[in-house]
C-alpha cells in the first residue's frame, strides 16, 4: 500500500466510535425518510378500498406546505435547544417523535390524524439534525483530559463539562478528600459517559507533578486534552513584595503550565492531535489593582503559550488561554464574605457594585468558561491557536 493511502486508512480509523455509530443512524434516518417521501404522494390520495386515506389533492397540497414550513424554519430554535440540553438527548427525542408520526400516519386515514402524523415526522427531522451535527462537531467522547486543581471552582466546572461530552478525566488537587468528592459528584451527573480518576498532587512541586502525570497517562491511556489551572498568586502590590514570593508565585504559576505540558506534548505530536488550554485571568488584557503578582507572572504565561502554539501547530496541537474575569467561586465567594464583615454591606450590596461596572451587570458564572474551554477542546476549534479568549462580560476595556 502507497504511503498516501497509508495516511488516508489511518485517517479513517482514527475516527472514533461515537462518529461511526452517529452516521449510520443518519444513514438509516435519511433512507427511512426519503423513503416515505418517494411514496407519499401517491399513498396520500390512494382509495380507501386499497388501503390509502383518499385525501384530494388539495388537501395533500396543504399537508406539503405545512410539512415544508415546520421542517425548514423550526431548525433555527431546535439547534438551541440541542445545544441546550445536549445533542444526544435531543437525537432520542427526535427519533421518539419521528417514531410517533410514522405511526399516526399509517394508523389514521382521516385529514387530521394523517396531518399531525406528517407534522410529528417534519418536527422530528427538524430536532434530528441539529443534535447530529452538534454530537459530530464536538466529537469528543472517548478522548482524555487532565485536569488540574479541578477540586473547586473554574477547574471543577471544566471538568464536569467535558465529562458531560464523554470525555475521560484526570483531575487532581492538593486536598485527597475534596478531589475525591468532586469526582463523586460528576460522576453522579454524567454516569457511565466518562471515566474518571481522582490524583492528590501539589503543582509547586517538580516531583508530584511527575507523578500526577504518570498516573493520568496510565489511568487514561493518554492525555489529549490539558486543563493547565493553579489557584493563582495572592493580592499583593509591589513595595510588598520579597524575592521569596516572586519565586514562589513563578514557580506556581508559571512552572507548573510549563512542566505539564513538556510532559504532555510528546503524546501529543506522535497522536497529530491535542489539546493545552491555560486558565488565567482577565488580569491579562487590562492589569487588576492589588494583583501585582498576577498582573504580572500571567503575561508570561500568555507570552510563552503564544511561543509554544506556533512550535506545535504543525503536530496539529493547539494552544490557547482563556481569561475569565470576575467569576463566582467558591474563592470569590469567600472575599465576598471577608467584605462584607469589614465593610459592614451585605454580599449582595456588594456584588451588585461590582456587577454595575460590567457591561453584562452580572458576575460570571464558572459554567461560563467552562462552556468555552470544551469548544477549544473540541474538534470546532480546530483551526485555533494562539489566542487569549477573555470570558468577562465586557468588563475589560481593551480591544485585543
Amino acid at each position: 500500500m502507497s504511503k498516501k493511502n497509508s495516511g488516508f486508512v489511518e485517517s479513517i480509523l482514527e475516527y472514533s466510535n461515537t462518529y461511526w455509530i452517529v452516521n449510520v443512524m443518519e444513514l438509516l434516518e435519511r433512507l427511512a425518510y426519503y423513503g416515505v417521501r418517494s411514496v407519499i404522494a401517491l399513498y396520500m390520495v390512494l382509495p380507501r378500498e386499497l388501503g390509502g386515506p383518499e385525501l384530494t389533492h388539495k388537501e395533500k397540497g396543504l399537508i406539503f406546505l405545512w410539512w415544508a414550513a415546520f421542517q425548514s424554519l423550526l431548525p433555527m430554535f431546535t439547534g438551541g435547544f440541542a445545544d441546550r440540553y445536549g445533542h444526544k438527548k435531543t437525537i432520542v427525542v427526535a427519533i421518539l417523535i419521528k417514531i410517533a408520526g410514522y405511526i399516526m400516519m399509517a394508523q389514521f386515514q382521516d385529514f387530521w390524524g394523517f396531518f399531525w402524523g406528517c407534522m410529528f415526522l417534519a418536527i422530528g427531522t427538524a430536532i434530528f439534525k441539529p443534535g447530529v451535527q452538534g454530537t459530530l462537531a464536538l466529537n469528543l467522547k472517548d478522548k482524555n483530559a487532565l485536569v488540574c486543581a479541578s477540586s473547586q471552582g473554574l477547574g471543577k466546572a471544566a471538568a464536569m463539562d467535558l465529562a458531560a461530552e464523554g470525555v475521560n478525566l484526570a483531575i487532581c488537587s492538593r486536598d485527597k478528600e475534596k478531589i475525591e468528592a468532586c469526582k463523586k459528584e460528576i460522576q453522579d451527573v454524567v454516569g457511565n459517559k466518562a471515566k474518571i480518576i481522582a490524583l492528590q498532587a501539589n503543582l509547586d512541586n517538580p516531583e508530584e507533578i511527575k507523578i500526577l502525570y504518570a498516573e493520568a497517562a496510565e489511568y487514561l491511556g493518554s492525555v489529549d486534552i490539558l486543563v493547565n489551572n493553579t489557584g493563582g498568586p495572592p493580592p499583593s502590590i509591589f513595595e510588598n513584595l520579597e524575592d521569596e514570593d516572586w519565586q514562589k508565585a513563578f514557580n506556581s504559576t508559571m512552572m507548573s503550565c510549563i512542566r505539564l505540558s513538556k510532559l504532555a506534548l510528546p503524546s501529543m505530536k506522535e497522536k497529530k492531535w491535542g489539546r493545552i488550554i491555560n486558565i488565567s485571568s482577565v488580569s491579562v488584557k487590562s492589569p487588576v489593582a492589588g494583583l501585582f503578582l498576577s498582573n504580572s507572572l500571567r503575561m508570561g504565561v500568555l507570552g510563552w503559550a503564544k511561543a509554544l502554539s506556533d512550535e506545535v501547530a504543525p503536530f496539529g496541537v493547539t494552544v490557547n488561554t482563556v481569561c475569565p474575569g470576575y467569576t463566582r467561586t467558591e474563592r470569590v465567594e469567600a472575599i465576598l464574605e471577608s467584605q462584607s464583615k469589614s465593610s459592614g454591606l451585605n454580599k449582595e450590596e456588594i456584588e451588585k457594585n461590582i456587577a454595575s461596572n460590567i457591561p453584562m451587570q452580572r458576575v460570571g458564572e464558572a459554567e461560563d468558561l467552562a462552556g468555552l474551554i470544551t469548544f477549544l477542546a473540541s474538534q470546532k476549534a480546530d483551526y485555533m491557536t494562539g489566542l487569549a479568549v477573555q470570558v468577562d462580560g465586557g468588563s475589560a476595556r481593551t480591544f485585543t
